[in-house]
């Protein structure tokens, strides 16, 4: 399955891209793709699904887009 993972300004220097498609089994989780990206896990703060936050656990399905957030922002 595939599964779109939209990132902000803060990821660039880890990925070179704001949006990047992975694949993934059947079942996979926010932790599994999250795992496919060169982001270090500690700088991994809240993923959202349609604008709800889902833990590392929760299971993903074919065309989910997710956005990663750093765990910390400034403004």
């Amino acid at each position: 399955m595939k599964v779109t993972i939209e990132l902000g300004a803060w990821a660039l220097r880890y990925v070179g891209q704001r949006s990047v498609v992975v694949d993934l089994d059947e079942g996979a989780t926010v932790a599994d793709a999250t795992s496919k990206l060169t982001i270090p896990t500690d700088e991994v703060g809240i993923v959202t699904l349609k604008g709800e936050v889902k833990n590392e656990g929760y299971v993903l399905s074919d065309g989910d887009i997710i956005t990663v957030f750093p765990v910390v922002l400034g403004g």
